[in-house]
C-alpha cells in the first residue's frame, strides 16, 4: 500500500487515482418546455420517456420515468448510470432505453462499454460524498465543479479482469427489472378484473 496525495488514503501499489470524467461521457439534463411534457400514457411517434429527476429513481435497478416528452434537449441511451443532482441528492438508476433528460439528473456513459457495472459501483461508493458537498442556500445540487471531487482509485488491467468475470451481472439485473415491471403491469391489470368479477381463477 502507498500513500495517495489526492485521495488522501493509501491504496495498493501500482494503482492510480483516477477522477469520473476520465472513464465517462457525462450529460447534464436540461428540462423540455412545459408545453412540451406529456402524460406518461402518451402515445405518440415523436415522444420520449422523460427523466426529472430523483422522483424517477426509486423504482428499483432501472429508471422508471413518469412522464413523457416531445421536445427532448437533453437524452441519456442505454446503460448510462443516472444520479439525481438536486433536491434529493444521489439517488441512482441504469437507463434501459433512449429517453429524455431533465435538469435535476446527470447521466454518466462509460468510455469503455465494459466498464458499465464497475461504473455503477463506483458512483455507488461516491453517494456520501455527494450528498456532502452538495452545495445550495435554498436547494442543494451538484454543480460541474463538485465533479472535480469525484475521486478513486482505479487500475485499468484489474479492473479489465474483474469485469470480464461480473459485467454478466449487469445485464442480468437489467433483465431482472425489466421482469419486475412486466409483471407489476400485469398485476395492476388484473387485480380489478378479478375483484369486479370480469375475470376468475379456477382450480
Amino acid at each position: 500500500m502507498v500513500w495517495n496525495d489526492t485521495l488522501k488514503r493509501e491504496i495498493p501499489l501500482g494503482w492510480e487515482a483516477y477522477n469520473i470524467k476520465q472513464l465517462t461521457t457525462i450529460t447534464w439534463g436540461q428540462c423540455p418546455d412545459g408545453a412540451n411534457i406529456l402524460p406518461i400514457d402518451t402515445i405518440e411517434d415523436d415522444v420520449l420517456d422523460y427523466c426529472s429527476g430523483a422522483g424517477d429513481m426509486k423504482n428499483g435497478f432501472v429508471v422508471k420515468c413518469k412522464a413523457k416528452t416531445n421536445g427532448s434537449k437533453r437524452l441519456s441511451k442505454a446503460n448510462d448510470i443516472l444520479v439525481s443532482i438536486a433536491g434529493k441528492i444521489g439517488d441512482m438508476c441504469v437507463v434501459d432505453h433512449t429517453i429524455s433528460l431533465g435538469r435535476a439528473a446527470m447521466a454518466f456513459s462509460a468510455n469503455n462499454p465494459n466498464e458499465h457495472l464497475y461504473l455503477y459501483i463506483t458512483l455507488s461508493l461516491l453517494n456520501k460524498k455527494m450528498t456532502t458537498i452538495s452545495s445550495g442556500s435554498i436547494q442543494k445540487v451538484i454543480n460541474s465543479n463538485h465533479i472535480d471531487e469525484f475521486n478513486f482509485a482505479y487500475n485499468q488491467q484489474i479492473v479489465k479482469k474483474w469485469s470480464s468475470k461480473y459485467n454478466l451481472i449487469f445485464s442480468q439485473l437489467i433483465s431482472l427489472s425489466q421482469e419486475n415491471e412486466r409483471l407489476i403491469t400485469f398485476r395492476d391489470w388484473l387485480l380489478p378484473m378479478l375483484m369486479n368479477g370480469q375475470a376468475t381463477v379456477s382450480d
